[in-house]
């Protein structure tokens, strides 16, 4: 049963883990540098994967983002290689089987 809904329970737990990153995020924004926390309205996604956070802090948000991330590029993966399966060319499911699995790591 979780083989077969693998890519849902992987977008799931990306979607948790960077949760859980925007709440540990230290703070700071880029109108705001002395801010608390995440803000949806006044930070930016990527401010979860820098080394520090906007106000200066060390960035303990960052391993729950990178986790998030590659959980998701994981469940692409995953997603690319089982649809590839379904078409009928044979050529074009070896070559989303390299290519598309390939692109989806080299973005996390």
């Amino acid at each position: 049963m979780l083989r077969k809904h693998a890519v849902l329970a992987g977008t799931i737990i990306s979607i948790l883990l960077i949760l859980i990153a925007t709440v540990v995020y230290p703070g700071g924004s880029v109108a705001n540098k002395n801010s608390v926390g995440f803000q949806w309205t006044q930070n930016f996604i990527s401010d979860l994967f820098a080394d520090k956070a906007i106000n200066g802090a060390g960035n303990t948000a960052r391993v729950w983002a990178d986790a998030g991330m590659v959980m998701l590029s994981a469940s692409f993966a995953i997603f690319f290689v089982r649809f590839s399966k379904k078409i009928p060319n044979k050529g074009r499911p070896m070559l989303l089987n390299i290519w598309a699995p390939g692109i989806c790591y080299s973005t996390a």
